[in-house]
């Protein structure tokens, strides 16, 4: 039976020490996913990249982020001319999407054009395509997004940040980048710290983010102002701290705290940028606590309005259920996870993070959409030197199924 298959949150960087995705450690994973993949080509009716594909924004405030193409000659393996993306393109010809999350913003199409040719077809819109895939039919049953657009921290800024459109996070990722380095061991990458991959980039306790959040809700902090004073002071910086940017210019703290974001929540609750049809009611609120908690419930009921399957990303958090917009109408809601679990997250027994992808498989009959959040899993008895992983058999959380007529 036709599926579609949705990958998110990949994460591929240079392998900098700040980088959430290793190639040592992550790409065994990933090339398990892609092996998968390759098996099961005859029935994948599209294969969709939901974003964050390479990362720009995990890097010291020094340095100045790659691009596409230096991120791919990093990673052949996966993203060069041979590399498994480039094979599942060739297997799928005319059937591979892309679509732009937020760290990876800045991706030009011609970057992508130029190592793949017309075989990954990139979606790119300034502010955060929202996709349907043709399998969804003429109703667009299924819509897909990464899921940013819908986060504070995350969402493209083109009022404030006219020429690059970057948000508040991408300063607060780089803040935590270097947060990461000053708590490193030799030879320690962020895959060896518990926690790393927060989709905000906050690495630090989560009950200081939670005193932000009430500062700024009842009034009495500005958002930009109370988060760059508590990173600085993390990492023992001041309001002169230079931030290289994207494009090769830099800027200052003091600027970005006290200018470019200032009043970036009340904007939020204007619903005249973030109107009520596409954000739903009290838009603000709902991406700030969709921060706090990895959570896009509110979000995904806005999508879900006349569609039976929505799916995202973003969160790291994979989620799979059935929800109701106004109470009433069934979706379901799947959100695809991640796919550069820290090794301390992966081995944890009692909360175990894995690398998730998310497939939606239509019936014979085409009255039927059935999801599963797949996983990688460490085949049994490989070696703790050199794992070896495979997707297994089971989906992550329970299946659930939708009837179109319902």
């Amino acid at each position: 039976m036709p599926k579609l298959v949705f990958l998110s949150d990949l994460h591929l960087g240079i392998d900098a020490p700040t980088n959430w995705y290793q190639s040592l450690v992550h790409q065994p994973m990933l090339q398990a996913i892609f092996d998968h993949l390759g098996q099961e080509t005859g029935s994948i009716e599209e294969l969709i990249i939901l974003g964050d594909l390479v990362d720009q924004w995990t890097y010291l405030p020094s340095v100045q982020p790659p691009d596409f193409r230096a991120i791919a000659a990093a990673q052949p393996a996966i993203l060069g001319p041979a590399g498994a993306l480039a094979r599942a393109a060739r297997a799928l010809p005319g059937r591979v999407t892309y679509l732009l999350g937020n760290h990876d913003l800045l991706v030009d199409p011609s970057e992508v054009e130029a190592i793949f040719g017309a075989g990954v077809r990139v979606i790119a819109d300034g502010k955060a395509p929202v996709y349907c895939p043709p399998a969804g039919g003429a109703r667009a049953d299924i819509i897909c997004t990464h899921g940013h657009r819908y986060s504070m921290f995350n969402a493209p800024d083109f009022q404030d940040v006219p020429a690059l459109g970057l948000p508040l996070g991408h300063y607060v990722t780089r803040l935590s980048a270097l947060w990461v380095s000053q708590h490193l061991q030799a030879g320690q990458t962020s895959a060896n710290l518990a926690g790393s991959g927060n989709p905000s980039g906050w690495v630090l306790d989560r009950d200081i983010l939670e005193n932000v959040v009430t500062g700024v809700v009842s009034g009495r902090d500005d958002l930009s102002q109370l988060v760059f004073s508590t990173l600085l002071q993390a990492t023992g910086q001041t309001l002169d701290l230079d931030f290289r940017c994207p494009d090769g210019t830099t800027t200052k703290a003091n600027i970005l705290a006290n200018s470019t974001y200032r009043g970036l929540y009340r904007d939020w609750e204007d619903t005249g940028r973030f109107p009520v049809s596409d954000y739903g009611l009290l838009p603000g609120s709902f991406a700030l606590v969709g921060d706090l908690t990895d959570n896009l419930g509110h979000f995904a009921d806005v999508l879900g309005k006349g569609r039976k399957v929505v799916v995202m990303g973003h969160t790291h958090a994979p989620q799979l259920a059935i929800n109701h917009y106004d109470l009433v109408m069934p979706y379901l809601y799947a959100n695809a996870g991640f796919e550069c679990p820290s090794l301390p997250d992966f081995n944890n027994s009692g909360k175990r993070q894995y690398p998730t992808f998310v497939e939606v498989e239509l019936d014979g009959a085409g009255n039927t959409y059935e999801v599963a959040v797949r996983f990688v899993e460490r085949v049994a008895g490989s070696s703790a030197g050199a794992p070896a992983y495979r997707v297994a058999d089971s989906s992550l959380l329970p299946i659930q199924s939708i009837r179109k007529s319902d």
